[in-house]
This record gives C-alpha cells, sequence and structure tokens, in this order.
C-alpha cells in the first residue's frame, strides 16, 4: 500500500480540521441553553472532551506544517488548493476563538448575577432572623416587640 502525498494529507487534515471548529462553533452555540439549566455540567464535561481533541488536532498541525516547510517538490496548483482551504480553517478558527470569548464573558455574566441573588438570599434570611419570633409558639410570623 502507498502511503498518502504530503498535499492529500494535508487536505485530509484540513477537511477535518473545518470540520472540527464546525462542530465546536454549533456547540458553543448551545451554550446558551446550558447556561440556564442543569445540561451547563454535562456541556462542561464533554467540552473536556472537545478540549482534547482540540489538542490531538494542534499537535498534527504542527507535524504537518513542518514537514510542508522543508517539502521542495510541492506544485503550485496543490498549493494554491491548500492555501484556499487553509485560509477558510483559519478564518473558523477565528470565530471559534471569538465564540469561546463571548462564551467566557456570558458565563461570567451569569456567574455575577447568581453571586448577587445569593447575597440577596442571604440579606433575606439574616432579616427573618433578626425580626423572626424566637417562640413559634403563635400564629405571628414576624416579632411584632423587635
Amino acid at each position: 500500500m502507498q502511503s498518502q502525498s504530503l498535499p492529500d494529507r494535508v487536505l485530509h487534515y484540513l477537511d477535518r480540521q473545518i470540520h472540527w471548529f464546525e462542530v465546536l462553533l454549533s456547540e458553543l452555540a448551545s451554550l446558551d441553553i446550558a447556561i440556564n439549566s442543569e445540561t451547563l455540567e454535562d456541556w462542561a464535561v464533554q467540552h473536556d472532551v472537545y478540549m482534547k481533541q482540540t489538542e490531538h488536532i494542534l499537535r498534527e498541525n504542527t507535524t504537518l506544517v513542518r514537514e510542508w516547510n522543508q517539502s521542495k517538490n510541492l506544485l503550485e496548483g496543490d498549493r494554491d488548493v491548500i492555501r484556499e482551504k487553509a485560509q477558510y480553517a483559519h478564518q473558523l478558527h477565528q470565530l471559534v476563538q471569538l465564540a469561546y470569548d463571548d462564551a467566557l464573558l456570558r458565563i461570567e455574566k451569569e456567574m455575577k448575577a447568581g453571586a448577587e441573588e445569593l447575597q440577596s438570599l442571604k440579606h433575606g434570611v439574616g432579616v427573618m432572623k433578626k425580626y423572626g419570633k424566637q417562640n413559634d409558639t403563635q400564629p405571628d410570623f414576624l416579632d411584632r416587640d423587635a
């Protein structure tokens, strides 16, 4: 069996990279739903799997780029096709980075809102403890003598 040529391997890699970035963009778009539900934890677990896959793809990229830069006998037509796909993959990569930045801001906003709600609840509990009756035998909920 003959091994694939470098241009074929690079094209195959770029196709997989493009598909992967499209998957990540789709998943990041679904984060809005996950932030406000119990599925956020499931999404976070899946995200760890995605990051491992992304690391694998980037390691492969490093190897192929090194081979590509060392290769002297590449046809100009191969270079043009690969350049176009690489530019598209780069554009998708930038979109993924922007989507991650946006997701981080949304998560931080939700965390801040959750912290504010928690503080408000703690304040309410404090008020109830301060003005609540110590003796629950009477039907009044708040201590009128306080």
